[in-house]
C-alpha cells in the first residue's frame, strides 16, 4: 500500500529519512508516523499502530538536528532510530506551531524497517510512577526476604520469595543508636550451623538417660560439666 504522505494540510517529503528501524516493545505490524509536535524550538515525531497510539517517540532540536534521531517508549526503553539529517528534516521549519496528525494510509512505513515487538515475559520492571528499570537487574532478599528459583519447568523458572524473618533485627533496630559486632561462631569441630545459622548443643548418653553431664549458660558462653559427689561406706 502507497502512502499518500499528506494529511490534508502538510506534506512529508519521500526522503525525509533516509533509512529507519522502528522496534517498540508491544509494537505490532503496520507501524506509522503518527504525529508531528512542532514547538518554537523542538520537534516531536510519534510512531503508532492499530492497537497503541503513540508508541514511541523521539525530539530534537529545530536549530541543530542530529543525523541520528533514537525513538524511546514512554518508559524510556529503546524502541527504534530514524537515519536523516538537516536538510531532509529542514521540512518542519516552513510548518506552523502546534501538531499534524495522520492515519496510518497516510505515512505507513515499509514492512522492512519494522520488527514487531509483542509484549511477552518480563521486559521491564516498574519502581514507581516514574522509574523503570530494563537492563539487567538484580533481585536481593533483604530484612529477613529470602529469594530462591524454582527451575522445574527451564522454560519457565519462577522467583519465589520466602519472608523467613530477619536474624539480626536487634542490629537492625539499632541502627541509629549503634550494635555492637559479636564474633560469631562459625564452625565447632569442623561442623558448621544449620540453615537458619543455629548450632544445638545437648547431653545425651547411648547407655542411659540419666546422664551426669550439664550444660548451662554462663555470662558470654556456656558451661558444660559432670555432677557428682563423693561416695562413702557407711
Amino acid at each position: 500500500m502507497l502512502s499518500t504522505l499528506s494529511n490534508g494540510d502538510v506534506f512529508l517529503p519521500e526522503n525525509l529519512f533516509a533509512d529507519a528501524r522502528l522496534y517498540p516493545i508491544g509494537g505490532s505490524e503496520g507501524q506509522y508516523l503518527s504525529k508531528v509536535v512542532k514547538g518554537a524550538d523542538t520537534v516531536t515525531i510519534f510512531i503508532a499502530d492499530l492497537d497503541t497510539l503513540d508508541l514511541a517517540s523521539v525530539t530534537y532540536p529545530v536549530a541543530s538536528p542530529p543525523e541520528l534521531l533514537y525513538l524511546e517508549d514512554k518508559y524510556g526503553r529503546s524502541a527504534g532510530v530514524f537515519v536523516t539529517d538537516a536538510q531532509r528534516l529542514a521540512v518542519f521549519q516552513s510548518w506552523p506551531d502546534g501538531t499534524q496528525e495522520f492515519n496510518q494510509e497516510d505515512t505507513l512505513f515499509a514492512p522492512a524497517v519494522v520488527t514487531p515487538m509483542p509484549q511477552a515475559g518480563v521486559r521491564s520492571m516498574r519502581l514507581d510512577e516514574t522509574e523503570v528499570l530494563t537492563e539487567d537487574t538484580y533481585l536481593v532478599g533483604g530484612h529477613g526476604v529470602l529469594l530462591d528459583v524454582d527451575e522445574t519447568d527451564p522454560q519457565n523458572p519462577i522467583v519465589i520469595a520466602s519472608a523467613i524473618g530477619e536474624p539480626y533485627f536487634k542490629k537492625l533496630l539499632c541502627a541509629d543508636t549503634g550494635y555492637p559486632n559479636p564474633c560469631l561462631l562459625k564452625t565447632i569441630n569442623g561442623v558448621a550451623p544449620d540453615k537458619y545459622g543455629n548450632f544445638t548443643i545437648i547431653v545425651c548418653n547411648v547407655d542411659t538417660d540419666n546422664t551426669v553431664i550439664r550444660i548451662e549458660p554462663v555470662q558470654n558462653g556456656i558451661s558444660i560439666f559432670a555432677v557428682g559427689g563423693i561416695v562413702t561406706d557407711g
